[in-house]
């Protein structure tokens, strides 16, 4: 055994120790991948990985992503022993305690040297194909490789079987993403027993035949893990290597034993480990030389550092390749939204909000372009990439100034629309994956009832604050004659109830601007702008005077009065409150147009194209808004939960106030079917006369309406 050798050896064995305490102090968490690849990411960290524990934040370190996070001890104990500034022993000593910063599963924190928050099988392959295109994008806009990032993902069995997976390797093939690496800790062993028993899957000739280069190797040869990798490093196509590995490996007794998935080993068997290798020390406590060893692996980088910051000044990307500089970019272009409306406005057109949709995005590219040019920017950062799972024309997601990424011949990296093909759930998780290198902003298409395809990629965007936004069209039963299965109705409330997602439901082309001009603006958490497939009228209409001074984005309220009918022109309270979204706002103003006129009583309609952003305001403001009538009605073409804090209830609990939908819809026109459902004015005049016990009044017609 040659010198370097011994030195791999020492250097996993005492990775493993620390693994092994780590989880036996904790009493929780998962040993067996983090033993079984402890050789892999030993050497994957001595001789191939980019990083600078001195400057986590670093835009051209190559990223390492557990998909695998369970193994989360892995990354800590790296973390640890390689010298990352904000890691001390406490904090392994702490593991998977109330307000540790080593949680039972990776959670996004960059100074810390973890750059996605993974746990669910599957998604960190996903982000790793993000992450990968957005450093291929980074090194074609500066026009040098010196910038681009590799990037390492360690996958195990459970992230193979997930069907994200073979989304997000199919694309990766696709886009030729060369500075990507997944490591496959093929242990075959699941969580049940063998995988044998649940799967036949053939992994090499899937990848084979999906573009990537593929190599298996013996997981604890360093012989063959050294030149897997040094192969991966000149490979024109993504790089898998499968690495035949024993779980648990190191443990005396349970290694080779699903048990050790998930378990730690007894005070015994930790023993007997130690004397296996010779580790005479105590529980956390390792060799100055050992420290040493794995402290100085990130100076091999040293030089490569120096050039790539030498580099960011000549081109003056220090600080716009940051979140920040990205936040008051999109920023400004929220703000100069309103100027190219004026521009272009048309009074009382009627159009699908999905192609109000379209017209706003040809501005922000406008806009962009523009910005950058008056601010005399040298590189195009940052960038805003569009996108669709295979919807590009039905969600009108595509506009002017935007070029494929991904043709049927080739790729370009500097264009800004990529066609993900049908594939929801790869999708945002790419879009995540892109979003965290901090300098691309991602939005895409879909229709909103396959968001339902999307939840676990958009509950972790949610979870880390990425600010991506989904365009979902066709938002109710007036999808039409595609039928139920097309027709979202328990979406909204869902998408609603998740923390940190904002959702927005524009009522015509005002509000779709101001709501997409709400979206770029948001940067702790994903956009939702749900939009419609059948035409609205156009309700609202800004009047500027000639120096272009906007009012206020009513929009950013969350929920504003957009009519009112009246004779008393200061009136404060009303008779009966309408409060409704997207096109049902169309509805409720025919319905209050006619109470007004048919019952004498004093109507306001309240559009509320954002919840969130409605509860956000204060307390004076929100009680104003639920209390500006004696009844309230809610009308939406969805379900009632999440209008919680609008309804109202009788005695015996029933809500007395929604109109809505209570199943799933079937197959007609849109007319036919908001008649069906009865999601109609005349279903609203019913109510406020059988619940409400108010009577029609035939005098003369009110004109004086607000």
């Amino acid at each position: 055994m040659t010198k370097e050798y011994i030195n791999y050896t020492y250097l996993a064995d005492g990775l493993r120790i620390l693994i092994v305490d780590t989880v036996a102090n904790a009493k929780s968490g998962h040993l067996g991948m983090p033993l079984g690849m402890a050789d892999v990411a030993t050497v994957l960290f001595h001789d191939f990985l980019r990083f600078n524990p001195k400057d986590s934040e670093w835009i051209a370190r190559d990223r390492f992503i557990l998909s695998a996070g369970h193994g989360s001890v892995l990354l800590y104990s790296l973390l640890f022993f390689t010298g990352y500034n904000n890691w001390k022993i406490e904090d392994l000593k702490t593991f998977r305690t109330l307000n540790s910063q080593a949680a039972g599963h990776p959670e996004k924190n960059h100074s810390r040297g973890i750059e996605t928050t993974t746990g669910p099988l599957g998604q960190g392959i996903a982000n790793a194909v993000g992450l990968a295109l957005a450093a291929k994008i980074l090194a074609t806009h500066t026009k040098t490789t010196q910038l681009e990032y590799k990037v390492y993902v360690i996958v195990g069995d459970g992230c193979m079987m997930e069907g994200i997976s073979y989304e997000a390797i199919s694309l990766a093939g696709k886009l030729k993403l060369n500075n990507l690496v997944v490591l496959f800790d093929d242990n075959n062993i699941s969580i049940d027993g063998l995988v044998t028993q649940v799967s036949c899957d053939n992994h090499i000739d899937f990848l084979r035949a999906n573009n990537w280069h593929v190599r298996k190797i013996n997981g604890h040869s360093y012989d063959e893990i050294y030149s897997s990798l040094t192969e991966a490093q000149n490979s024109t196509i993504p790089s898998f290597i499968g690495c035949s590995t024993c779980i648990g490996k190191g443990a005396p007794i349970s290694a080779g034993s699903p048990k050790i998935h998930g378990n730690s080993i007894d005070s015994h068997e930790t023993e007997l480990m130690r004397k296996a290798i010779n580790w005479s020390y105590k529980a956390f406590e390792f060799p100055d030389d050992f420290i040493k060893k794995w402290n100085n692996m990130w100076k091999r980088n040293h030089c490569s550092y120096d050039a790539s910051m030498d580099l960011l000044k000549k081109l003056g990307l220090q600080s716009k390749l940051t979140t920040q500089y990205r936040a008051q970019h999109y920023m400004r272009i929220a703000d100069q939204l309103m100027k190219y409306y004026a521009m272009d406005y048309k009074s009382q057109k009627q159009e699908a909000t999905r192609k109000s949709s379209q017209r706003v995005i040809s501005y922000m590219y406008q806009i962009d372009e523009k910005l950058k040019q008056n601010l005399n920017y040298d590189t195009n950062f940052p960038i805003l990439i569009g996108g669709s799972a295979d919807l590009t024309e039905s969600t009108c997601a595509k506009a002017n100034y935007q070029y494929d990424i991904n043709t049927i011949s080739d790729i370009n990296y500097t264009a800004n629309y990529l066609h993900y093909g049908v594939r929801e759930h790869a999708m945002v998780a790419i879009m995540n994956g892109m979003s965290l290198s901090n300098y691309i902003r991602s939005y895409s298409g879909t229709f909103l009832v396959f968001t339902d395809y999307c939840i676990p990629a958009i509950r972790l965007a949610a979870m880390m604050k990425e600010p991506i936004i989904l365009i979902c069209t066709h938002d109710s039963i007036g999808v039409g004659e595609d039928g139920r299965t097309h027709q979202p109705i328990e979406q909204l409330s869902h998408l609603r109830a998740m923390p940190n997602v904002y959702v927005y439901r524009p009522c015509d082309f005002t509000e779709t601007l101001e709501c997409w001009a709400l979206a770029l603006k948001t940067q702790h958490g994903p956009s939702i702008i749900a939009l419609t497939r059948q035409e609205v009228v156009q309700i609202r209409e800004y009047k500027y005077d000639a120096n272009l001074n906007f009012p206020t984005n009513l929009c950013s309220s969350g929920a504003y009065v957009i009519k009112s009918f009246t004779t008393d022109i200061k009136k404060k309270k009303y008779d009966i409150a309408l409060y409704s979204s997207g096109s049902e706002v169309c509805i409720a103003i025919e319905a209050a147009k006619r109470i007004f006129s048919e019952y004498q009583l004093s109507c306001v309609v309240i559009s509320v194209p954002s919840m969130e952003h409605f509860f956000m305001q204060n307390d004076e403001y929100r009680s104003k808004i639920l209390n500006l009538a004696k009844i309230r009605i809610v009308i939406e073409a969805g379900l009632k939960q999440c209008w919680a804090e609008f309804l109202d209830f009788d005695a015996c609990g029933n809500c007395i106030n929604f109109i809505g939908l209570t199943t799933y819809g079937t197959s007609a026109s849109a007319d036919e079917l908001y008649k069906y459902y009865r999601l109609t004015a005349d279903r609203v005049l019913e109510l406020v006369t059988n619940n409400y016990n108010i009577k029609k009044k035939y005098s003369s017609t009110h004109k004086n309406m607000i």
